[in-house]
């Protein structure tokens, strides 16, 4: 009889954990182990969008010369990047 409390107790216990992770799952606080390939490819085009945003506002800040057409090359780089 032990032996069979104990298992129910196990299982109840393992119910309510997971209970439990699936609510901080959903809350945000506990973020899945593997990500979905949307949300991979949503943070990269939005790492990409920031990091054209900076390429621009370096490049707008060079002085004539060869530091900015450097910086525009690296510039028109980032903002090609998504384009097919």
């Amino acid at each position: 009889m032990s032996d069979l409390i104990r298992n129910i107790r196990a299982a109840q216990i393992a119910a309510g954990e997971a209970a439990v992770l699936e609510s901080l799952r959903e809350s945000g606080l506990l973020a899945d182990a593997k990500p979905t390939l949307a949300d991979l490819k949503s943070d990269m085009l939005a790492k990409i969008r920031e990091a054209e945003k900076a390429a621009y506002a370096y490049f707008c800040e060079c002085d004539v010369g060869p530091d900015r057409e450097r910086a525009h090359d690296i510039y028109e780089n980032v903002r090609n990047a998504t384009r097919e």
